[in-house]
């Protein structure tokens, strides 16, 4: 019988996390179930676990998803019992399987797994994330699972559950080694000895919000129950006064945690004192909203789907290329039509001028688009409008721009350049981030060029240079530091990131663009506009796009909500420039839709257009932030510990040995790298299993 499809639904509509285990068994009856702890099944495999699985149990999965833990009591020791039942906390919710009881409570954040062993019996133990329990009504060895509590688990959300005391299982362990003193009282590893006990406790309290003041008082209270004091110890400490050493070891985890959330990109633990931090604000804290440091939360955005011919040539070079890499044919598209249109639109101030890069591995796909590009401007006969594939001086990129002002340079492989102009080099060179972020601001004025031994060279009314480039994540790394990124040319580039494990297809019989779109993108390279205004004494010849009163609504709505985000960011945060641009970066690509939307009209920006611009902009934040996160550090330690910790999370759940990260890092010396494994070990990060080094969260139970 499956269990799991009859009785799941009803658990998945109260939030629990349950999955399937086999028939008349505990043992799971899918792989790496363990990642349920942490996210919800979709509804697809609800849908194929209920239908490929023909006998089932079900299990809850505990901890963050479910926001459940569980106390599991196995013990069959009747002293023990006796002695401890007082203290074990009442539940409504109890099952009662083929031995013992388990009772479950609310999860509280960085509540772990941990037991109390007597003997080498175990007596009792608190599951949470990375743990699951089989539940009523399923079926082991003839018996039925079986509800024992008030209620049963689906008749209540985790909310209504009571919470587990934080100490508990530390006074049990205390209240047996008192009462049987020649036993052998244990915990896991997870909890063992006087500091990781101290530490899960902070985790605990920290996580539920709890001001210094109080995680100090509860520290202080633990440290009394220790036969040797932790914080009075002249043998781990300068002196013996403990609320000092209690603050000292505080801060230390928390520095430890804040570490661990640097790397997994969440938000920071911020101690909360009572004396200088109201309620309010202490509840903006919890849910990440007041950050000293940081960015407000932005929401996720996936690539949208853009309208006319737009998505024409993007499914175009999709259908032509061996790896198919959506977001790369997206950026691909939006170069070609910004190029058609050039300095010939300006819409409230802005005209359509881009510098795109895409990131992916070598072979990964992105070469077609780039490719594909060129071919579309081959057979309108408009190659003139292809620029340099290279620069090898800021001379090469601007004594050009009176013969090719308005441009699309593609650029196969910018690691070089990136590192070129982000990090200075001969100085011929050293200009040419200079250059290249006041070409971009010069699209609607005059650059100046560049002063030479023979006069200004590379003069230029409304320069339109356009860049398509693309590099791997290693080059990206190489080539970006944080100090470039303060300098802000970064800020004016539009990222795009490729599937890395994108499949191949065989491209069986390549196609030649619609000959409709290829009108419509000669007709805009060469559109002439009537209207225009004077610079420096000479008419310029631009037309004005207009917007819908919907679209002006809309628009003012998005430009308060970036407003708000660049005066609520930190002035040294490193995504400041990215945020100060956004607004402006999203009209360009308002722009082009509108382009791509009326093909050979004239275009009026409307709300669809605002909306899509909107949707783009979030999606390629959000790539900008997590690439800069992964491979942008800002010192050489942050670098060594990011390559390590990659090339382990890489390895996932088997694991990788000491041997094959040292052929992957032989640029470190053993001291370095044997520093980087404690810091991770010691900061939860991984864990040393079977002789190789793993990902925690890759751990499979």
């Amino acid at each position: 019988m499956n269990i799991y499809k009859h009785h799941a639904p009803k658990f998945l509509n109260k939030g629990y996390s349950v999955i399937p285990d086999r028939g008349g068994q505990k043992l799971p009856a899918i792989k790496e179930w363990s990642k349920y702890c942490n996210q919800h099944p979709t509804q697809e495999e609800f849908n194929e676990w209920s239908h490929n699985l023909p006998s089932t149990n079900i299990s809850v999965c505990l901890g963050e998803a479910s926001g459940i833990v569980a106390l599991d009591l196995d013990c069959t020791d009747d002293a023990v019992i006796d002695l401890i039942k007082h203290m074990l906390p009442p539940s409504p919710v109890e099952k009662k399987g083929t031995k013992g009881w388990t009772r479950f409570y609310k999860y509280l954040q960085g509540q772990k797994t941990e037991l109390v062993k007597h003997n080498g019996e175990v007596v009792i133990e608190l599951l949470s994330t990375g743990k699951k329990t089989t539940i009523p009504p399923s079926q082991l060895k003839g018996l039925n699972y079986e509800w024992t509590g008030e209620k049963e688990l689906w008749e209540l959300s985790p909310s209504d559950l009571p919470t587990i005391p934080i100490n508990l299982l530390a006074q049990i362990r205390s209240k047996l080694t008192q009462h049987f003193p020649d036993s052998y009282i244990e915990g896991t590893n997870i909890v063992n000895g006087r500091n990781d006990e101290m530490k899960q406790l902070i985790v605990k309290l920290q996580g539920s919000g709890n001001t210094v003041d109080d995680i100090i008082k509860e520290m202080i209270k633990l440290d009394e129950t220790f036969n040797n004091s932790l914080f009075s110890d002249p043998t781990e400490n300068h002196h013996t006064e403990k609320y000092t050493n209690a603050g000292r070891f505080y801060f230390s985890v928390l520095n430890s945690i804040n570490k661990e959330n640097l790397i997994k990109k969440k938000v920071y633990d911020i101690p909360i004192l009572s004396t200088s931090v109201s309620e309010p604000d202490k509840e903006a804290l919890l849910v990440g909203k007041l950050q000293s440091k940081g960015i407000n939360v932005m929401p996720k955005a996936d690539l949208p789907t853009p309208i006319g011919a737009l998505a024409v040539i993007q499914n175009w070079i999709l259908d032509n290329s061996y790896i198919k890499q959506p977001a790369f044919a997206f950026s691909a598209a939006l170069s070609v039509l910004a190029v058609a249109i050039s300095r010939k639109f300006v819409f409230e101030g802005v005209c359509s001028n881009m510098y795109i890069l895409n990131i992916a591995p070598s072979g990964a796909g992105k070469d077609a688009p780039q490719q594909k590009v060129k071919e579309i401007f081959f057979d309108i006969k408009k190659d003139h409008l292809l620029g340099a594939g290279d620069y090898v001086s800021d001379a090469s990129l601007t004594d050009s721009l009176g013969s090719n002002v308005v441009r699309l340079d593609i650029i196969d492989e910018a690691s070089g350049l990136l590192k070129c102009v982000n990090q200075g080099g001969a100085t011929y060179n050293n200009k040419m981030a200079d250059i290249l972020a006041e070409l971009y601001t010069s699209s609607n004025s005059k650059f100046l060029g560049r002063q030479t031994a023979a006069g200004r060279q590379g003069e230029a009314y409304r320069p339109n240079v356009n860049l398509l480039c693309s590099t791997t994540p290693a080059g990206f790394s190489e080539g970006v530091t944080m100090k470039s990124l303060e300098k802000g040319l970064l800020g004016r580039f539009l990222f795009f990131k490729g599937d890395y494990d994108a499949p191949a297809n065989r491209v069986k019989a390549p196609t030649k663009l619609p000959q409709n779109v290829l009108d419509m993108i000669d007709h805009w390279c060469g559109f002439k506009p009537s209207g225009g205004n004077q610079l420096a004494g000479i008419t310029q010849e631009f037309h004005l796009i207009e917007a819908t009163p919907a679209a002006h609504e809309a628009l003012e709505k998005v430009f308060r909500h970036f407003d708000d985000m660049r005066r609520s960011t930190d002035p040294t945060h490193s995504l400041l420039p990215l945020i100060s641009r956004m607004y402006q970066q999203m009209l360009k690509i308002i722009m082009v839709h509108a382009v791509s939307r009326c093909n050979k009209e004239l275009p009026v920006v409307n709300e669809v257009d605002v909306e899509f611009g909107h949707k783009a902009i979030l999606y390629i934040f959000n790539v900008a932030r997590e690439l800069i996160s992964d491979n942008v550090f800002s010192g050489s330690m942050e670098k060594n510990v990011m390559k390590v910790y990659n090339i382990i999370k890489a390895a996932g759940a088997e694991g990788i040995s000491r041997k094959q990260i040292y052929r992957k890092t032989r640029n470190l010396t053993k001291m370095v790298r044997d520093n980087i494994y404690n810091d991770l070990l010691a900061n939860e990060q991984i864990e040393q299993y079977n002789n190789k080094m793993r990902i925690l969260n890759d751990t499979r139970n």
